[in-house]
């Protein structure tokens, strides 16, 4: 099964709280990274809480997920920066 890997911006914490609220609606694990360094679960609030979200982070999640991601995530989504 493919992932799908996009930029996000959650720089405030309603952004976050939202962000979580919308992921849980999704069938398949949501991954959220920094840094490619660190990765969480993209439904934890304190797991995204703990990354630095002061700047972008990157969301991958399933292709079955896709319509869902444009729903609900892509308000969030990063445009011009690469991955």
């Amino acid at each position: 099964m493919r992932r799908i890997t996009r930029p996000i911006l959650l720089d405030t914490v309603d952004k976050v709280k939202d962000f979580v609220k919308q992921t849980n609606k999704f069938l398949r694990e949501v991954d959220v990274s920094s840094s490619g360094r660190y990765v969480v679960d993209g439904r934890s609030l304190l797991g995204i809480l703990s990354l630095d979200t002061s700047k972008p982070v990157v969301v991958n999640y399933s292709e079955e997920d896709e319509e869902l991601a444009e729903i609900f995530i892509s308000k969030y989504f990063v445009r011009g920066v690469n991955v």
